[in-house]
């Protein structure tokens, strides 16, 4: 039985967003990628779930954040994450 078309391996989503498995891996560790299931040894992930996540992830690791903040902010926030930025005095200088 194939993964419905909305889950997604781990190389599949690594070759889309243009990471490594390794660092696909990392964020699942890190609890910023949540696996939706299995299929045999291969992890799957919803593929527009991810594709979000990444999108924050990256744009608050090119603001300068740490992946530990990312991941309070991802759990925390989960929506618009500007308003924190204001909050904190926005220190991107």
């Amino acid at each position: 039985m194939n993964a419905p078309e909305n889950l997604i391996s781990t190389k599949e989503l690594a070759w889309l967003l243009g990471i490594s498995p390794v660092t696909v891996r990392h964020y699942t560790n890190m609890e910023l990628f949540k696996a939706r299931g299995r299929k045999g040894n291969a992890k799957l992930y919803e593929k527009r779930e991810a594709l979000w996540a990444f999108e924050k992830i990256y744009r608050l690791k090119k603001e300068g954040h740490r992946l530990g903040l990312i991941k309070e902010k991802l759990t925390i926030g989960c929506g618009e994450l500007g308003a924190e930025n204001a909050q904190s005095g926005n220190r991107q200088g």
